[in-house]
């Protein structure tokens, strides 16, 4: 026993000392450390000096400073020849890179010294058929797939010309073309490039058959009314990626193949396979969040995308919240009667007891939406809304029966929908409502919003986002309106900082609502690592009685927020003060907890 706790010191001892060991190393490493930073000069264009910082070892291990003057100049050394690799592909063939090293500073001050020179421009495009001697197709003209004589000799656009040349044969009926070969000849001398593709476009062929495996609970029908060929029609590439486009788009497949039959030959038809893998259609969602002014909330929703085997989507939603609780119902019916046309019909029930209003309401939405071109969708319904509401506890009860023709022109050009980073959004609505129930009412609602995002930076990944949106009632008085229809500004989807509805005028502390309403956002957003961000922004709006708002009626607030990016959005915790804030009715904070981006 002695003998064991003897070796068991011994070990002990031993661990200290190596451990200690490698503290003294990792300290005298650590002091040993070059430290630097480092600049790029002589590079105006924005895109080509983002390229070059992309490709530098030096300033991607900036916070991994080398050990040595000699591990550094390596660093360097290495991004001369990434930098050189860069402004040849932008034209630049004789640029020079040179670097300048301050190791009399703390940290290291490097300079990389760009001089381009001239850009070389294209001088000869040649588009050669590898069968000189049949009489195959025309060539495009070379400015139809981006090449241009006098233009600057960018790699990436020669490289993008030959898919588009291929692409272009493909479109007119020949699927088998290939590029043989491209041939680039620059000269120095004259800063000059020419440009050679030798192209085989093969045989012509028309669409022939389609076969359609891995879809056992679609209907054939279905599928095949997503191709917009029919059968002896030239063959065209667009359509084929359109279709695959198209089935990948309905949410039924996991997977989808479009193309020809493998080893088929063209007699002229040639025939077309389409191979799919079916998803579930079924799916069970849950969502929950927080905040401080509405209180916890959640959401339960169940949902079958393919209910009679056409993409017939069926959807049945519940939420439940510290303000109120409601279900509804929505079946859509995707290409009716055309191709990228969906009715749907919603039914909604809702009860909901705010600070503004008492209210339970129910009824129904029939909608026809067409999507556009360009992510341009449009919408004509028709709705009818029972409702009675109260506008706080001493007013009598009132009751509506309101009719109403909503239209709306949206306009997505973002990248993404939970977390955009660039890109725009428009939206707009409008809606004339008249009230069954006799007593006259009749008013128009309409509102419109704008968004942006924008990249500022790749090191830090700073993006921004700003938000500009507003509303009027027209054709009755805001005490006419039902005060579940009118404009109310405050809380997490619009005003941050303020109570839910409450950035408006108020009655006795509670908000009045508005027959007008404005709303202004900018939020900047850092993405630290792949998983967490961070977020400070500033928020502005109100809703008014009187007109459209004027700038000193707006109520303010700023905040920051923190942002876990999961495979399905970003969860977002925001926190946020308010600027205008009043004695007695606003808190000194508000905190948020949701799924997506706030806007």
């Amino acid at each position: 026993m002695a003998r064991f706790v003897h070796l068991k010191r011994v070990c002990v001892a031993t661990l200290l000392c190596l451990g200690l060991g490698a503290q003294h190393a990792s300290a005298k490493d650590s002091a040993s450390a070059i430290p630097y930073r480092v600049r790029i000069r002589g590079v105006r264009d924005k895109d080509l000096a983002r390229e070059m910082k992309a490709v530098s070892d030096a300033m991607e291990r900036v916070k991994s400073p080398p050990a040595s003057e000699l591990q550094l100049r390596r660093r360097l050394d290495a991004d001369v020849d990434r930098f050189q690799r860069v402004l040849r592909a932008h034209g630049y063939y004789r640029a020079a890179v040179t670097t300048d090293i301050d190791m009399d500073r703390r940290p290291a001050r490097i300079r990389f010294r760009i001089d381009k020179g001239e850009p070389y421009r294209l001088r000869e495009i040649r588009l050669v058929s590898a069968d000189a001697g049949s009489a195959g197709p025309e060539p495009p003209d070379p400015a139809d797939i981006g090449l241009s004589i006098g233009a600057v000799a960018r790699a990436n656009v020669v490289l993008r010309a030959e898919e588009r040349l291929a692409q272009d044969f493909q479109r007119r009926g020949y699927p088998f073309t290939r590029i043989e070969n491209r041939e680039i000849h620059v000269e120095h001398a004259t800063r000059a490039m020419d440009v050679t593709f030798v192209y085989e476009p093969g045989p012509f062929a028309t669409f022939g058959r389609v076969t359609i495996t891995g879809a056992p609970s679609v209907r054939e029908s279905y599928v095949r009314g997503k191709m917009l060929w029919a059968e002896g029609e030239p063959y065209n590439g667009d359509q084929v990626a359109l279709a695959r486009r198209r089935l990948a788009g309905t949410d039924l497949f996991a997977s989808v193949r479009v193309a020809p039959e493998p080893d088929a030959e063209p007699d002229p038809a040639l025939p077309m396979r389409v191979d799919v893998v079916e998803r579930k259609p079924r799916t069970l969602g849950f969502g929950a969040g927080y905040r401080s002014d509405e209180g916890a909330r959640a959401r339960l929703s169940w949902e079958h995308r393919n209910l009679f085997g056409a993409g017939e989507r069926f959807h049945i939603g519940a939420s439940v919240s510290e303000i109120g609780f409601g279900g509804e119902m929505r079946f859509s019916r995707f290409d009716f009667k055309r191709n990228d046309q969906t009715l749907s019909l919603l039914l909604r029930a809702a009860q909901e007891d705010t600070d503004a209003f008492h209210s339970r309401n129910a009824g129904a939405l029939l909608g026809l939406d067409r999507l556009f071109s360009n992510g341009i969708t449009g919408g004509l319904g028709l709705g009818y809304k029972y409702s009675e509401v109260r506008d706080d506890g001493s007013d009598p009860l009132e009751r509506f029966g309101l009719v109403y023709v909503p239209v709306r022109w949206d306009w997505d050009r973002s990248d993404n929908w939970l977390d955009p980073r660039r890109g725009w959004r428009w939206s707009s609505s409008f809606a004339p409502y008249t009230d069954t129930l006799g007593s006259g009412l009749a008013f128009v609602k309409a509102r419109a919003g704008y968004t942006r995002y924008a990249r500022l930076t790749r090191r830090p990944e700073l993006d921004w986002a700003g938000r500009l949106a507003g509303g009027v009632l027209f054709g009755a008085s805001r005490d006419a309106v039902p005060a579940d229809e009118r404009f109310y500004a405050g809380g997490g989807g619009s005003v941050r900082g303020y109570g839910y509805q409450m950035a408006g005028e108020l009655d006795d502390k509670k908000p009045k609502g508005g027959t007008s309403m404005v709303l202004a956002s900018s939020e900047l957003r850092w993405r630290i690592t792949r998983e967490i961000g961070a977020v400070v922004f500033a928020d502005g709006g109100t809703a008014s009685a009187s007109g459209f708002p004027e700038s000193d009626e707006l109520f303010w607030a700023a905040g920051w927020g923190a942002r876990y990016f999961t495979p399905v959005g970003p969860l977002r915790l925001d926190m946020a003060f308010p600027l205008d804030r009043r004695a007695g009715v606003d808190k000194p904070y508000q905190f948020y907890i949701s799924l997506g981006q706030a806007f």
